[in-house]
């Protein structure tokens, strides 16, 4: 990632955040001014292009919103960001919208009843967008590429459109919102390019008329076969999905021509296009080639970083291997499929390694508490000791794998080509792993994707997961239980001080010290509390004697003229 696209990203997300304060502001009683601050540091320190500090108060502002504020409002503004997203997105092109609007109006459906689900749904959401929208641009991309080819052979300037596409294409790496800006960019810069290449067309067509004024008509049964010929050539080119407009209106034009007998015409249109349906053919290759060369570049540079920092890559390795198969084979468009779902579980290891890693230093910091309270951790390190990559590289997994053949998604009963990721549930039933995302379950057998697609870092998160419950519900334990012996031990004070302490409490007191030392919480907090039920009442009472005292020594001293005004105050 360049600078700018650095300095881009960071500016969406500080915008992003101050968008959730100024909304969380209208919600009484939440307390935001810290996060507040940490946004403006992160802001300053953007301008000034000192990123990684950025970046570190950026994920402050977070940490302290997530702490202060509920986590359905949270999810309920992410749920809102990610749906303004997907609204741009429709915009443009709105079948690229679909699994992510459906996941989306899902998570905003279960907000009220299962948060952890709504927070998952989201986020596939905002996941599939932004595969999605790659996926899209990367074929879009390709189109531009031979077009702009072909119009400058017809000697139209491409300069500004190729500059947008370059701005395009280096968008990939920002966040979806920027990609759209400049996909609308692009388009705009395109369409002018098209309009001229339109019109390039129109004067073929008139060079063939002109053609047809000077020689001899007629009969021309042959050119029939021509015609079906570049029919059969249009619609290959079609297929592949390059932009075959303007020589369909050549096509038509040509087709117009023998119906009214001008062959020559319909000859001279029908020649230009075979050589403009091959020209297109070999220039949608070219940025076919080109785009799938792009890609693996990319993905092999990703995965070499995230084997350099020690990041699990069997997987990632795998597919990339795939893709430079692919391309080898001269299948271009499935070699940049492969070298995008390459880059894109790269990214996502290195993501989860540095959460893992985030994780492992929060429980450690528990770990040492528990153990300077004296608590039995021999559990909780267990499940910590096995959550180590390498142990759980043990494991079998199941779930996710690259398909060996084509199989049949049964969700949306789509192709799963050889080589793309797949799900397959225990139950036997596949369907694509963005399918299985937004449904969230298997259909057939109802059992959770989460279940049956975890990865090396899933387990590894697992194990941390259980470990810091042991440690939470422990310490929960002994803050409770040590409150309770703090207020055990100030009253027990104030009662011996005051010699009001029977014998019997005194052996209860003991009694609570050596069961709170010995770790048994449960007879602790029973013992504290019979001992407060007996030494509150008791404190109140000797309290109230003296102070009744104290009250008739004062009567007592006016009845000998002896006066203080605020005695009785005071005292």
């Amino acid at each position: 990632m360049n600078e700018q696209q650095e300095m881009d990203k960071l500016e969406i997300e500080i915008k992003s955040l101050r968008k959730t304060i100024e909304e969380l502001k209208k919600t009484e009683g939440t307390d935001i001014g810290r996060a507040q601050t940490y946004v403006s540091l992160a802001a300053s320190l953007a301008k000034a292009k000192t990123f990684d500090k950025a970046k570190k108060y950026v994920a402050l502002a977070q940490k302290e919103l997530n702490e202060k504020v509920p986590a359905k409002v949270i999810v309920s503004k992410k749920i809102e960001t990610i749906k303004s997203l997907v609204e741009e997105v429709e915009e443009i092109a709105p079948e690229v919208a679909t699994q992510a609007k459906e996941c989306i109006q899902n998570a905003e459906k279960g907000l009220d009843e299962d948060i952890d689900k709504s927070i998952k749904l989201a986020d596939s959401a905002e996941e599939i967008l932004t595969l999605e929208i790659i996926r899209y641009v990367k074929e879009q991309l390709v189109g531009y590429s031979s077009l702009l080819s072909r119009a400058s052979k017809h000697g139209i300037s491409t300069e500004k459109a190729e500059e947008a596409t370059e701005k395009l294409n280096s968008a990939l790496s920002s966040p979806v919102s920027a990609i759209v800006s400049a996909i609308l960019e692009c388009k705009t810069e395109i369409e002018k390019v098209k309009k001229e290449l339109d019109a390039k067309m129109s004067s073929v067509v008139e060079q063939a008329e002109a053609d047809e004024l000077e020689a001899e008509t007629g009969d021309k049964p042959e050119l029939q076969d021509m015609i079906r010929q570049v029919a059969t050539e249009l619609s290959k080119v079609r297929s592949l999905g390059a932009d075959v407009t303007e020589v369909e209106y050549l096509y038509n034009e040509a087709k117009n021509a023998f119906k009214k007998k001008k062959y020559v015409k319909a000859a001279d249109i029908l020649e230009n296009c075979k050589v403009e349906l091959k020209d297109i053919k070999e220039q949608f290759e070219k940025a076919k080639q080109k785009m799938a060369l792009q890609a693996l570049m990319k993905a092999q540079l990703l995965v070499g970083n995230a084997k350099a920092a020690g990041v699990v890559t069997e997987d990632t390795e795998t597919t990339l291997k795939r893709a430079m198969e692919a391309f080898e084979e001269k299948d271009y468009q499935h070699a940049s499929d492969l070298a995008g779902q390459a880059e894109y579980l790269a990214k996502k290891s290195m993501q989860d390694s540095e959460m893992l890693k985030s994780k492992i230093e929060e429980i450690k910091k528990k770990l040492e508490r528990a153990k300077g309270a004296g608590l039995d951790v021999s559990y909780a390190e267990k499940f910590i000791s096995m959550s180590k990559v390498e142990e759980c590289k043990k494991i079998e997994q199941e779930g996710v794998m690259n398909a060996d053949k084509a199989y049949t998604c049964m969700i949306c009963r789509g192709s799963i080509k050889p080589g793309l990721r797949f799900i397959k549930c225990t139950c036997g039933k596949t369907f694509h792993d963005t399918c299985g995302s937004r449904l969230g379950e298997c259909p057939s057998c109802q059992r959770k994707v989460a279940e049956v697609t975890r990865t090396v870092y899933d387990v590894a998160f697992d194990y941390l997961k259980k470990a810091e419950e042991i440690l939470d519900t422990n310490l929960e334990d002994y803050d409770k239980t040590n409150e309770m012996v703090t207020q055990s031990r100030m009253f027990f004070s104030l009662c011996e001080k005051r010699n009001i302490v029977e014998e019997e409490e005194k052996e209860l007191m003991k009694r609570i010290e050596e069961t709170f030392a010995n770790g048994k919480y449960r007879d602790t907090r029973e013992n504290a509390e019979k001992i407060m039920e007996i030494l509150v009442p008791k404190l109140k009472k000797n309290i109230e004697d003296e102070l009744s005292s104290v009250e008739k020594y004062i009567e007592t001293a006016r009845s000998f003229g002896i006066t203080h005004e605020n005695s009785k105050e005071y005292l």
